[in-house]
């Protein structure tokens, strides 16, 4: 098979004896040379790589990485007001109740002004009023964006898409509209709701679970001893007897040191229960499909 004729079959070049390697060979172009391949022993160099454009406007340097870039959230630096703080769902996932508890800590930032700014129409201009701290303890100000927020519903707010209808203006863009604070259909009041699923109320029910200590699971189990662990093992293997005769009996007749209490061999009763109990289900339903809702 013939080989392909390249570019370098019309070109030969033009040698000297005092050639210097600096300046390279002249090249001519030859009209009498028929094309042909004069094999090139010199490597093919490799065009080095155009560096992308970039995007930063001359004179402005590179941002800097927020709290929420990193893995690790300084809570010395966090952001009181209500208008300019970050949103916890803006944090990474195992931080969230952290920042949450610092802000619980902190409370609401209910800032006090001598004279609050006016809004509104020019034939009916209104004001924040201090009053509304005492009527409604979850209220915030904003004295950069002049602006009222719910502090429950920011620290349990949700991403777009995901929460309520109307949260916004008490979560990320705030609430100004003084006038209509006041009176039946008071804005606040409507944002609290009556019912126990507002998003008021879900994100007040997370608030006072938070708060309680107590009721923090990882606080309980740090609250186990070694022998509240060990009665709750023994515990567990009286019910493996109350539901299962023939396992109370086994463990009646076990041998003297065979307490059953080991956590390995506890989980792998509790595999072989599992085991046990799916299929019964399947039986039952003759093969058919099931779900589990836990």
């Amino acid at each position: 098979m013939k080989k392909q004729t390249t570019i370098h079959g019309f070109y030969k070049r033009k040698y000297t004896s005092s050639q210097n390697p600096e300046n390279p060979a002249e090249i001519v172009l030859d009209e009498n040379a028929s094309p042909s391949i004069i094999p090139d022993s010199s490597p093919i160099p490799t065009p080095s790589p155009i560096p992308a454009p970039s995007t930063i406007p001359a004179g402005e340097s590179q941002p800097e990485k927020t709290c929420t870039e990193i893995n690790e959230v300084d809570l010395s630096t966090l952001e009181r007001d209500p208008g300019l703080r970050t949103q916890i769902y803006d944090y990474p996932v195992n931080h969230r109740d952290t920042v949450r508890r610092a802000y619980m800590t902190l409370g609401p930032l209910q800032s006090s002004l001598s004279v609050y700014p006016k809004s509104g129409p020019e034939s009916h201009k209104c004001s924040f009023q201090e009053c509304w701290f005492k009527l409604y303890p979850w209220l915030e100000y904003s004295k950069t964006l002049d602006d009222a927020f719910c502090f429950p519903c920011f620290l349990f707010n949700k991403p777009l898409g995901t929460g309520y209808y109307g949260q916004r203006a008490f979560t990320i863009d705030g609430f100004r509209n003084w006038n209509k604070v006041t009176g039946k259909k008071c804005a606040l009041l409507h944002h609290m709701g009556t019912k126990c699923t507002s998003f008021y109320n879900v994100a007040q029910k997370a608030y006072d679970d938070l708060l309680s200590e107590a009721r923090d699971i990882r606080n309980m189990f740090e609250k186990f001893t070694d022998k509240d662990c060990k009665n709750n093992r023994l515990r567990l293997m009286e019910a493996f007897g109350t539901f299962n005769p023939k396992m109370k009996e086994l463990f009646r007749t076990a041998p003297k040191h065979a307490l059953y209490t080991s956590p390995l061999i506890q989980k792998e009763i509790l595999n072989l229960i599992s085991i046990r109990v799916r299929r019964m289900i399947c039986e039952e339903i003759d093969g058919g499909k099931f779900c589990l809702l836990v």
